[in-house]
């Protein structure tokens, strides 16, 4: 009892100082261990700033029924909400190794970013394991490579031949991957020629004759050795990252900065065009199998779970075809680091590091952005941000909306200096080149019709082995526009897109991404912002009640468009209202806003109050630092503003006099021939490139 009291009296001590504290924000800290009983018990605890000083305090010790992080997570959330404690004040958490699993399941949960930094040596470990375990032909190779090590360690083999030691592999540690592949590799011609021998040893047993010829030939069939040569390669690059994690005298902001080296090496390699790949000469052609597809039954379908089978690859490997299967493991290694060392957790330790006064970037404002955008005191305005992160040796196609969008972002200069290659328009007739394997398109629209239908052209006019999809519209406006009404789990269109990109790039184990990023605003100015893509989004006038009530001919007919409510819009628009919410939501999240809504005209209440009842926003309001007022009006309510030429202020008059920049809607065409000694006539009206508003000189 007297231990309840105490417990009771910490708790409310603990709840007090974080009502005191500096900021609401603080650190989720969790570990576990087991009791006398064997019972898993689970620390819970926070780390908040009050008086400018870092405090840590217990606030609960849970006993845990399961050991699944889906079960953990819901235990942690439901500790947090009972103790008082909001879960959308969680700036960060920590947790031991072993449960990795919970801070991907809570970031899920809260549906927003939570920066979660895992030992970098683990991680790595886990990025060689996974890489290898998931390409067929890497995980082929290893387990030849184990076969290989027990036959030459069998008593007979030790005694008749003088056998190279192999090295045996163990997953607890990565660096036996690089010794047996190294070991493997160097010891080439002693391998085949003792398996030789070993095929037609008329003393040795038969089962260890046929063993022998097993491995002998599944060896030659599968590029045995050309596959191990290009994995030390890779391998070998990790190597050095490995061993300086391990030093005592590295901190987190050296390890992202060797992190982000390595990365950085595996990606030139990927880049390299001198493969050294060869086919052997006792290669044989093999019939391969027939391409396992999807069920036509469920092409119009949304597949959520797995079809109760694994596509293995195929078992042969033709020489046609080796560069692409050494580029998928490398690939996968490569997608593995970027998902595992996330940019976000890298450029947060710069920022750390900052902070240092002996840094030598102390206090550098674009090294603390990342801070200042998760403590809440700036808006991160870079939205563009996760598009210049994969564009890098990349042809980027852009369709009009996001390069208007981009052009008062910094323009195409920005894509170039991100290591994009080229950029083109987003269309059929476009197409990229033999030497580029890797495409990236960004587009305003929904990943289905036209659009799905141009990606599937370029893709096939291209030899593409690398495609990254980055859509403005989300994901869950993608599941409005199929009509799944349940919460999915996961994004499973976006990774439904992903197999469709495989496919018509023509190989399941070449590399797709789809992701969201929100790209519809355009940054007129610090104040102004403008959505191209929905430029056609036009409020609901008396006319149009006709043609709503034609489609719902057997329900009550609208007498006003006052009466008009978002279930009885056509598809089109709803789709659009859905768009502009969720970037609108997204903006918001960002800038941590409390938003109050209201609305002049019936389109602007409509698009307010789904604004208003979503879930998410709900729940951001509950925890939002800051206030603002959201004003919707229908501009067709004041005709005489929008299309009259009054001349009062010089923003007007510029775009009441200069022409339109050709495919744009915001900013205008500036004729710069004015400042040039050229004569303006048809030949040269388009030697010199016209200026515009978006320019920042």
């Amino acid at each position: 009892m007297k231990l309840s009291k105490h417990w009771l009296t910490w708790c409310l001590e603990s709840q007090e100082k974080y009502e005191s504290a500096d900021s609401a924000g603080f650190c989720l800290k969790s570990d576990g261990t087991r009791d006398r009983c064997n019972v898993e018990n689970l620390s819970v605890i926070i780390r908040f700033v009050r008086n400018s000083m870092p405090e840590e305090h217990l606030i609960g010790l849970l006993d845990l029924q399961q050991l699944d992080a889906e079960y953990i997570t819901s235990e942690i959330l439901l500790h947090l909400s009972d103790a008082g404690y909001s879960a959308d004040s969680i700036l960060s958490q920590c947790y031991d190794g072993v449960r990795g699993g919970v801070q991907a399941l809570l970031q899920k949960r809260l549906d927003r970013y939570v920066p979660y930094i895992h030992c970098y040596n683990h991680q790595l470990h886990l990025v060689v394991v996974h890489a290898m375990q998931s390409e067929p032909c890497a995980k082929r190779f290893f387990s030849l490579s184990s076969s290989l090590y027990n036959f030459f360690h069998h008593h007979y083999v030790l005694n008749k031949h003088d056998a190279p030691c192999l090295k045996r592999l163990l997953e607890i540690r990565w660096t036996s991957h690089y010794e047996v592949t190294r070991c493997t590799v160097d010891n080439q011609e002693q391998i085949l020629s003792i398996l030789s021998e070993m095929t037609e040893d008329d003393d040795a047993a038969v089962d260890l004759c046929t063993e022998a010829s097993g491995l002998l030939c599944q060896i030659k069939r599968h590029h045995f050795f050309e596959i191990g040569k290009f994995l030390v390669r890779v391998l070998g690059v990790l190597k050095p990252a490995n061993a300086i994690l391990q030093s005592q005298s590295v901190d987190l902001c050296s390890a992202s900065e060797v992190v982000s080296a390595a990365l950085d090496s595996l990606k030139n390699i990927r880049e390299d065009d001198c493969w050294g790949v060869s086919s052997p000469a006792e290669d044989e052609s093999h019939p391969t199998k027939r391409r396992r597809t999807m069920s036509k039954h469920l092409g119009q379908s949304v597949v959520l779970s797995t079809l109760g089978h694994t596509d293995s690859g195929d078992p042969t490997i033709s020489p046609s075809v080796s560069e692409k299967i050494l580029l998928n493991i490398l690939d996968r290694a490569i997608s593995e680091m970027e998902t595992r060392f996330s940019h976000k957790n890298i450029d947060l330790m710069r920022a750390i590091s900052s902070l240092a006064p002996k840094s030598s970037a102390f206090l550098d404002p674009t090294l603390l952005h990342p801070l200042a955008v998760m403590a809440g005191t700036v808006a991160d305005v870079q939205a563009w941000g996760m598009v210049f992160a994969k564009v890098k040796r990349a042809v980027v196609f852009m369709d009009d909306a996001c390069a208007e969008s981009l052009h008062w972002t910094g323009g195409a200069v920005k894509l170039f200096e991100a290591g994009a290659v080229d950029v083109k328009a987003f269309s059929s007739f476009e197409a990229g080149a033999a030497n580029q394997p890797k495409a990236v398109f960004v587009v305003s629209t929904l990943l289905k019709g036209k659009t799905a239908d141009v990606i599937k052209d370029i893709i096939s006019l291209s030899a593409f082995r690398y495609s990254i999809v980055i859509t403005a519209v989300a994901h869950s406006v993608h599941l409005f526009a199929s009509n799944i009404s349940v919460e999915a789990e996961g994004y499973p269109l976006f990774e439904q897109f992903e197999e469709k990109l495989c496919e018509w790039m023509g190989n399941m184990n070449y590399t797709a991404e789809v992701m969201h990023a929100s790209l519809l605003f355009c940054p007129l100015s610090s104040h102004l912002l403008s959505t191209p893509a929905l430029s056609r989004l036009f409020p609901l006038i008396p006319e149009d009640v006709n043609s709503i009530n034609r489609t719902r001919p057997d329900k009550k007919k609208f007498t006003s468009f006052t009466d008009v409510d978002f279930g009885s819009l056509p598809d089109e628009l709803q789709i659009s209202i859905r768009v502009l919410v969720s970037s609108l939501s997204a903006m918001l999240d960002i800038l941590s806003i409390k938003e109050e809504c209201f609305a002049v005209g019936p389109t602007s209440r409509i698009i307010a109050s789904e604004l208003a009842n979503s879930l998410h926003c709900k729940n951001r309001r509950k925890v939002a630092q800051n206030k603002a007022s959201l004003l919707f009006i229908d501009r067709t309510l004041d005709l005489t503003g929008p299309v009259g030429h009054h001349g009062d202020s010089l923003a007007e008059k510029i775009l009441s006099t200069l022409p339109s920049l050709p495919g744009h809607n915001s900013d205008v065409m500036v004729d710069m021939m004015e400042l040039t000694c050229l004569r303006c006539d048809e030949e040269t009206r388009n030697i010199i490139a016209p200026g515009c508003l978006a320019q920042p000189k």
